[in-house]
């Protein structure tokens, strides 16, 4: 299990970019963007400078199982060393009921150009989750394609001229749950393949008979603390959705109200 953070390597220091909302680092209060890991003590052992350690080390050290807890020493960037803090979290779940897809309308009326306000759908996903365990049980699950799809039914309920898909912050999850989602932007065809170190090719394939929940225009935000899964859904967009736009991170501040969106 993990604290639900999301961190970057600066020169020396792992930065925590974003926590994820639902995850005991967030429930926890005491840990906050951009803060610097400058040591970790993992299950109540002696700390450990991890300053100039990578990515890879520092969550090897985070990871552990669930129950159990991880101390970490942090200090806010530009600050001296004796403001360091240290925090104990127990590792857990991200709490499902608390995070996930939300969806809102904004009115945009871009001047000397719209006659009347566009109505633009904006749909924020946090993260690809799927609760794994209850599917495997056959019990009722969530997942980010469930909630997506009654996301995007409501917002078509509402007559949208254009869609927002907001990856901000995302730090990625299930690869089946990408699939899935991508497959309410196109009628058919495969999705994703996936070729293992013997060469076997798994191929993702869109099974919804055709169904397609949208087709209008869209954009997809990004930014440097998007990883994994959402990088992948918008290169699959641009591959297979002819009518979208992605937005990086240098454009973000623009995109605040909407106004200078200009759709195809």
């Amino acid at each position: 299990m993990f604290l639900s953070v999301l961190i970057v390597k600066n020169p020396d220091y792992t930065r925590i970019v974003t926590l994820v909302d639902g995850g005991p680092a967030a429930k926890s209060g005491q840990i906050k963007p951009n803060d610097l890991i400058v040591g970790i003590a993992k299950d109540g052992e002696t700390m450990t400078d991890v300053v100039g350690w990578s990515t890879r080390e520092i969550v090897s050290l985070i990871r552990g199982k669930r129950g159990t807890s991880v101390t970490l020493k942090l200090r806010q960037p530009n600050t001296p060393d004796a403001s360091a803090r240290t925090v104990t979290v127990v590792r857990d779940i991200i709490q499902q009921e608390e995070s996930g897809v939300t969806q809102r309308v904004v009115e945009v009326q871009r001047p000397n150009i719209d006659k009347t306000p566009k109505r633009i759908g904006v749909l924020e996903i946090p993260s690809f989750y799927l609760n794994y365990r209850a599917r495997r049980n056959g019990e009722d699950y969530r997942s980010v394609s469930i909630d997506t799809e009654k996301a995007l039914k409501k917002l078509n309920e509402e007559n949208i001229d254009g869609l927002v898909v907001d990856l901000r912050n995302n730090p990625g999850g299930s690869l089946d749950e990408v699939a899935k989602m991508l497959g309410f932007f196109i009628k058919s065809g495969p999705l994703v393949q996936i070729r293992d170190n013997r060469g076997n090719v798994q191929v993702y394939r869109d099974n919804d008979g055709g169904e397609q929940l949208y087709d209008g225009k869209m954009v997809v935000l990004t930014n440097l603390a998007s990883a994994s899964a959402s990088e992948i859904l918008p290169l699959l967009f641009r591959i297979m959705v002819v009518d979208w736009w992605l937005v990086a991170q240098r454009q973000v501040k623009a995109l605040r109200r909407f106004n200078w969106i200009a759709w195809r």
